[in-house]
């Protein structure tokens, strides 16, 4: 005869327990994490950090003044733009640090071609050429233009 025992069906029963236990352990851990990320997501301050780190940038207005802020003034130590004769105006960027990439320059209220280029070793400037200027040799004075610049890390 063998001295081995049977292993009893109540031993089984409790392992199964111990096993259920952990994975419904797990699942209500993960559960409740998942319900706090995408309740952290709603939060528009925490948007506004992600969107501050991934896509940082801001918008300035003709006189270089910063109007809002999105991440992206950490990154400039000042803002010239020059208003051209015809309303054409030239932006010169001097960041705080250097940027491989030229930040993208968009004007908010009014069709331009923009041109880009390094000066200084770290600065950009902005030509911008209104479609107005190309085809009709002219350029309507708008009050305020709005500027967006976004920093490319």
């Amino acid at each position: 005869m063998s001295n081995k025992k049977p292993f009893p069906i109540g031993d089984i029963l409790k392992w199964l327990c111990v096993i259920l236990t952990i994975i419904a352990g797990i699942y209500i851990i993960d559960s409740r994490m998942e319900d706090r990320i995408n309740e952290k997501l709603k939060d528009p301050k925490v948007l506004s950090k992600i969107a501050s780190l991934v896509r940082p940038s801001f918008i300035f207005n003709h006189k270089g003044n910063i109007i809002s802020d999105s991440g992206g003034e950490q990154f400039i130590k000042d803002i010239d733009v020059q208003m051209g004769n015809r309303g054409e105006p030239k932006i010169i960027i001097y960041p705080k640090e250097h940027l491989n990439s030229a930040p993208i320059l968009e004007c908010i209220n009014k069709d331009y071609y923009i041109a880009s280029e390094r000066i200084n070793k770290s600065d950009w400037l902005f030509k911008l050429t209104s479609e107005n200027v190309v085809i009709m040799g002219g350029s309507p004075k708008n009050k305020e233009l709005l500027f967006r610049l976004e920093i490319i890390k």
